[in-house]
């Protein structure tokens, strides 16, 4: 196991360096637009986005689009009393704030349940395994969701300067279904 950490905290600091040197300002938005098209909810879905941190994909004009579409947009929570993170509606005149970890979240307290989870990451591999910033945010929340039965599908949004041979896992990590990057969209179940 501690092999693994070690490893898995190296891939870790590797890909925040390339990601800091290769990053650069793009659109994410039509692979978004392609991957909601090929999805087609009835009714449309609760879309978990997320407002990037520095050098992360940024997906505010996805959740802009979503916005001015009629999707409801909601952003994460992380919750002290939960292990998972929650997620609240946002729109235009949201009250933001930063958390302990520096992400910006919704200063309220009424949660919804998403369809869609939009995943940053630091790396990810073709088969959905995804390196993220070793909190376990996200996977404890996609693994949530899995045990509720419920329906939440999950998509990482990253550079394809981001994709690595293989991200070393654990029983805890849940992989994405789909990747979206600049210049494509991956299925990975």
């Amino acid at each position: 196991m501690e092999i693994y950490l070690s490893h898995k905290s190296e891939l870790r600091r590797i890909a925040k360096l390339k990601r800091k040197s290769l990053w650069y300002p793009t659109s994410f938005l039509p692979n978004w637009q392609k991957f909601l098209q090929q999805l087609n909810f009835n009714p449309d879905p609760l879309i978990a986005a997320y407002f990037p941190m520095p050098y992360e994909a940024d997906c505010q004009d996805i959740i802009e689009w979503l916005y001015n579409n009629s999707y409801k947009v909601l952003l994460p929570v992380v919750s002290k009393s939960k292990d998972h993170l929650l997620f609240n509606e946002w729109k235009p005149n949201s009250i933001l704030r930063k958390n302990d970890y520096g992400i910006t979240e919704i200063d309220n307290n009424i949660f919804h349940d998403p369809t869609i989870i939009i995943v940053p990451l630091l790396a990810f591999d073709k088969i959905g395994n995804r390196l993220g910033y070793g909190e376990g945010w996200y996977d404890k929340t996609l693994a949530y969701y899995s045990t509720r039965n419920s329906q939440v599908v999950s998509v990482g949004l990253g550079y394809s300067f981001q994709e690595v041979d293989k991200v070393p896992c654990a029983k805890h990590d849940v992989p994405l279904q789909s990747i979206i990057t600049e210049n494509r969209l991956i299925f990975c179940s």
